[in-house]
């Protein structure tokens, strides 16, 4: 996937990569966070990406496979996540 990212997939890739998540979250976040305009990773959202892929829930990954969806954000994903091991 390396040779075909954008400079800002690029750049997300190298904050992404700094929080050892697994591969299929990374990807997936590579093409979420763009939509977002999320180019610049903040703690706190590089808290919910960790909590997000820890958590590691097939419905939530199902979820945020709908990158052109607004109203899917990491704060949804993060609730969504946590509501899952309950």
């Amino acid at each position: 996937m390396e040779n075909g990212l954008t400079t800002k997939q690029r750049f997300l890739k190298l904050q992404i990569d700094e929080l050892k998540i697994s591969n299929r979250w990374r990807d997936l976040f590579l093409e979420l966070l763009p939509y977002r305009r999320m180019i610049i990773l903040y703690p706190l959202q590089k808290q919910q990406i960790k909590n997000i892929s820890n958590i590691d829930s097939d419905e939530v990954f199902k979820l945020a496979q709908d990158i052109i969806n607004p109203s899917i954000t990491l704060t949804l994903l993060e609730k969504l996540s946590i509501e899952s091991t309950l």
